[in-house]
């Protein structure tokens, strides 16, 4: 039962882990490079830009905390060792991707509808 217990609290922390750092990934990249798309320098202080990314933030935050309970309850319950252990990361790491897909689909949505051009090659 404390195995458990422990157990879970581990994954809690890689949880938080994750969390902060698919939040902070956006910020990380190169600057003309949002959510895998390149966009041209003169655009990186779109408002629609900032727009995205606050949703994207939230987004994060509302689908975890549901998936860190549930996936926490899953493995508590359940007694087979790679449940317990390390499907439920992995779950999870999916869950944030399907986030980041949705944020990179809005990124490309809106350099198409605002057509802004290809930047030079470097």
């Amino acid at each position: 039962m404390e195995d458990r217990i422990y157990i879970i609290i581990m994954n809690l922390s890689f949880y938080i882990i994750l969390l902060v750092l698919q939040i902070l990934t956006p910020k990380m990249t190169r600057k003309n490079i949002y959510f895998g798309i390149r966009i041209p320098e003169k655009e990186l202080e779109n408002i629609e830009l900032k727009k995205i990314y606050k949703e994207y933030v939230l987004e994060n935050i509302i689908v975890s905390i549901p998936s860190m309970i549930l996936l926490s309850l899953w493995a508590y319950f359940y007694d087979n060792i790679v449940v317990i252990s390390s499907l439920p990361i992995f779950i999870y790491i999916a869950v944030l991707f399907l986030v980041y897909l949705r944020a990179n689909g809005k990124v490309k949505k809106l350099k198409q509808e605002e057509n802004w051009e290809k930047p030079k090659e470097e």
